[in-house]
């Protein structure tokens, strides 16, 4: 739950962040080009995202340790998202191995590991 809480997270900051004037960025996918063209609709799609990855730290984890884990998941997401996105690091594949990687971690150890 929580990679599921951190990858919406992700997704609300990388829609806010596309929609940004200010920002400067390559747009290679289609996604991209729609966030860039729409920024009004961009950010609220970020929003929407970021409060239901709120929620889901809220429903996991309480309400004082979930909004402290969102506050260190939005940290996270946004020092990764503006660090990696203008030097054109993150690809779909490595995104998508990497999502792969941290929940199949995140399923081991709350399934495996507690045994």
């Amino acid at each position: 739950m929580i990679s599921l809480a951190f990858l919406i997270t992700l997704l609300g900051f990388i829609s806010c962040y596309h929609s940004s004037k200010r920002a400067k960025f390559n747009v290679k996918y289609p996604v991209q080009q729609w966030l860039k063209n729409h920024p009004k609709n961009a950010n609220y799609l970020g929003i929407l995202l970021m409060v239901l990855g709120l929620c889901i730290c809220f429903l996991h984890l309480g309400w004082l340790v979930g909004s402290l884990s969102f506050l260190m998941i939005l940290s996270l997401a946004a020092s990764l998202s503006i660090l990696l996105i203008p030097l054109k690091i993150p690809s779909l594949k490595l995104w998508g191995v990497l999502i792969a990687l941290i929940l199949l971690t995140e399923i081991y150890l709350s399934y495996y590991a507690g045994k």
